[in-house]
Parts: C-alpha cells; structure tokens; sequence
C-alpha cells in the first residue's frame, strides 16, 4: 500500500516522440486473447438489489502480479471540510492506510489488504487536489506511463476518450463489463460505436453520492398538513407540478421585511444546473442512439418543450424557489437554509444529503419527480461534476494486469464497500425511516447517462441553465443557439471515434 497525495503537478514531464494516443494501432490489433463483452442495455437493477454473498474471486482466474503497483490517480478527500459550507466530493474509495473505526475507511483497507494478498499486487493512491484527469491527461499526451487507473467526475473525464487517450475497454482481456457488479446503465449510454472507454461500478461510491435526489423536510410538511411525499411516489403521483404546489404553500417573508432571501422560508432550494436534472426527470434526453450506437440529438421536440415550461415555472418563481446562483453566498446560504428547517424541498447530490447528519430535524428522500401521472418511471442522473467513473491510460504498459486488477477490485467491492455504503452508511445513517430506503432503490434504479450531456457537445448541456438566467421560457431560441454546433462538434466525435477503431 502506498499513498502520494499532489497539491501541485512538481515535476516537468519530458515529451515523447510520440503521444500516447499512437498506441491505437496495438490496442485495436489485440484480439487475441480477448473477452467477450456482452453489456445490457437495461435497467442495471443490480446497484441497490442484495447480492448473495459469494466469493468475488469464484468468476476470476488465478493470478499473480508480482509484487507490482496498481497506481491510482483520483481526487483528495477533505475530511475536515464545513459541511454547513460545502459538500466534500472526493474519492474516499480508493484506499486507507490503516483501520480507524469508521465505516467506509475500514471497509476500503480489508478490501484491499485482502486483494493485495491474494493477487500480489499494491495499491498506489494517487490524490490530488485539483482535476486529476487534466493531470493524467498531461502524462499520456507525454507517453509517459505514470497512471494504471484514472478516476475523475464523467466532464473532465470524457475529453481524454475523444483524444484516443483512453483504452478501448472492449479489448481489456480480464474486463467483463456484462458482471453486475458493473453498471450496464452507463455501459450502454456512455457506449461510442459499441466501444467502451469508461465504466462506473461497485469499485464506487462517489457516483453514488453525485446521483441526484429531493431531501424534504417533515416537519414543515406536517406543519403545513401537506401530502405525503412518500405515499405520492409509491402512487405515481409525485410530480412537477405536485411539487411546485406544495412548495408554493410554505414559502414565507419570516423578517417581514417585504423581501424573500436567503434569511427567509423557501418551498424549494435549487441551482441552475437542476435545470437539467428536471428535465431528465421528465423523461427528455439530450441524445438518443442510432441502430449502429451513435448519437443522434433529440433535444428538442414536443415533450422537451411541454417539459420546460414546467420546469421555468418552478426555477424561476422568485417567492418559492432560491436558486443559489441568485443568493448573496451561493451554495452555503441554500445549504444553510435547509439545515436550519426553513425550506420544504431542496434539490441535491446524495453526498449532500449524507452531510446533514447533524440537522436535528426530520428529513426524508425522493426521487426526481415525474413529468406527469401518465410517465411510468421516475429518473435521476448523476452530476457530470461531482461524480466518478474509471479509465485505463491508453498508454499503459500492462493493460492486461490492469484490466485483471480492475475486475477484481469492482467485483471484491460489491460485498465489502458497495454493502458498506448502502446499508450502514445511508441506511443505517444517513436515511431515518424505512421509506426513505425505499426511495433510495427507486432513485438508484433509474440513474440516466446522457452522452450528449456528457460530452456537452456544442455545449448543449448548458441550454436550460442558460434560458433560466434569461428568464426566457422560448425553448425553441435555445435549441437553436446549440443545434448546429452540438451537431457539428458531435459529428466530427463521431468520425473520430470511427478512425480510432479502424
């Protein structure tokens, strides 16, 4: 076990000839040997279902790997951070250097003490304050095999697939991304042609914490005789529309000052990237897929345009909604709003809601809510900035070794830290009744992984963000400021993505 924390990149790295994108021609001959991918295109049910216990190492063969590293970038954990400020993103996953008493940290070091053992390999956690993909990045543009692993949120992640900096995952002998220990979800969205360049399984927890829900609080809900969120979800009946309803009842100027801010009471606490998040859960996507799984953008059509208008009712209705782009100290004050009891609903990462631990009063999770009554599932999607998904450096001088250390530690995980996670820390926790476990499976069950929002090609990801802070509900001038850039810049993704698998 090693542990090299980076506040600075120190160290020049010397460029190569050639780039570690030259090695494409090696990966895409490497047949041989390979394993056969078969990822689903379904619902991934397995994220929050119990798994039997059964030996990870049933499914994989023996394997020696001599004593090497298993060298690991990926974000730095601040521990001590304000949780009454600002949610800790980092990757807490990785590794620990010693036993401590708490939950994740202790399932982390058995797990890999017991990988370590068995297979004869070290894990090297590599954290870094900063972008850990730009670091990475900056390594494999060089030739320079620093990295076996590169973990980073799905944005700064997906430019090095685009500059062929990332191994084609189909070609990872000992990867089997159809294990369901896997996410088939992002396996099948984030796909390219059938190729895969990152995956996001039980090896994770960040991508669990940066999935997005809707923390309500049940004392305001009782106090203003509301419905039951909970009996609304179960019945299909947990809306937009039902939400903007009851959060329109609770907002109230609690300093009788004339002026509703962020020392007043809100129906509902947001910020302008949910936006999107609404609209995912409204059942519209950016992107589809074409028969020979490509993308095809689907932004703007009937459903979209119905959706939106919905969604700018409820963002910008000054009295009921604090969208902290708006609010004198962003995050903080929504954040503070919420543990302080004066706000009825508040749009958030899982991570978030795993930090008021300390807020004394009441509160429960839910999904994102329906489009309508009619729609038959509920959706979530990660954020694309405070999330995690792994990728090995196309130059990597083992991908063999690293691709057999990756399957075993995402398939070790499902029993030790996935467990951990689910049942002691946000049930066990975090969640304070047994509803709100229910709720969790509905909201892990469903996560969409949009490629284009992904990608944000053309920057199409920013669309209702923007149209929000123009308070402009015309859908249609949006689409129209995106359409021929985001096909532009998707269309030549696409033949790049083409000539690299030649």
């Amino acid at each position: 076990m090693k542990k090299i924390i980076l506040f600075l990149l120190t160290a020049s790295i010397i460029v190569s000839a050639f780039s570690c994108a030259s090695s494409s021609e090696t990966q895409n001959n490497s047949d041989n040997n390979k394993s056969t991918q078969n990822v689903s295109a379904g619902n991934d049910t397995s994220t929050v279902e119990t798994t039997a216990e059964t030996n990870y190492f049933d499914n994989l063969p023996e394997m020696n790997l001599n004593g090497r590293s298993i060298r690991i970038i990926s974000r730095i954990t601040d521990k001590s951070h304000d949780v009454q400020m600002y949610t800790d993103f980092g990757n807490n996953e990785i590794d620990a250097e010693a036993l401590d008493g708490t939950q994740i940290n202790d399932a982390v070091y058995n797990r890999n003490r017991e990988l370590e053992g068995r297979y004869n390999f070290v894990f090297e956690s590599i954290q870094i304050d900063m972008n850990p993909a730009a670091t990475a990045k900056t390594s494999m543009l060089a030739n320079s095999d620093d990295f076996d692993l590169v973990i980073d949120a799905l944005l700064p992640m997906v430019p090095l697939t685009g500059e062929n900096l990332l191994y084609n995952l189909n070609n990872a002998k000992y990867l089997d991304l159809s294990k369901p220990y896997w996410d088939h979800n992002a396996n099948s969205n984030l796909s390219i042609g059938g190729n895969h360049y990152l995956a996001i399984g039980d090896l994770l927890i960040l991508d669990k914490k940066g999935t997005w829900s809707t923390l309500f609080n049940k004392e305001l809900r009782e106090k203003y005789d509301l419905d039951d969120p909970y009996q609304l979800v179960r019945d299909g009946k947990w809306t937009i529309d039902k939400m903007y309803d009851m959060a329109k009842a609770v907002s109230m100027d609690l300093d009788g000052d004339g002026d509703q801010d962020e020392n007043d009471q809100w129906g509902y606490l947001t910020e302008s990237y949910n936006a999107g998040v609404h609209m995912f859960g409204c059942e519209t996507r950016f992107t589809s897929k074409d028969a020979d799984d490509y993308p095809v953008l689907d932004l703007y059509n009937e459903r979209s345009v119905s959706a939106f208008e919905k969604v700018f009712a409820l963002m910008t209705d000054k009295f009921t909604t604090l969208n902290n782009a708006n609010s004198p100290n962003g995050a903080a004050d929504t954040l503070k709003a919420f543990g302080e009891s004066r706000a009825l609903f508040y749009m958030v990462g899982i991570g978030t809601a795993m930090e008021y631990r300390y807020m004394d009063a009441d509160f429960g999770i839910l999904p994102i809510p329906k489009y309508d009554e009619t729609q038959e599932n509920y959706y979530t999607i990660l954020s694309i900035y405070n999330s995690a998904c792994v990728g090995i450096p196309n130059c990597n001088g083992n991908p063999d070794e690293v691709s057999f250390a990756l399957e075993a530690i995402c398939a070790a995980s499902t029993n030790t830290l996935k467990s951990t996670f689910y049942d002691v820390v946000l049930s066990g926790v975090t969640v304070r009744d047994e509803e709100s476990r229910d709720m969790l499976d509905i909201i892990f069950n469903n996560r969409v992984f949009d490629i284009g929002f992904t990608y944000n090609w053309g920057n199409m990801n920013s669309i209702y963000s923007n149209l929000i802070a123009k308070n402009s509900n015309d859908l249609s001038s949006g689409y129209a400021s995106v359409e021929k850039a985001a096909n532009k810049a998707m269309s030549k993704a696409i033949e790049q993505f083409k000539e690299y698998n030649q």
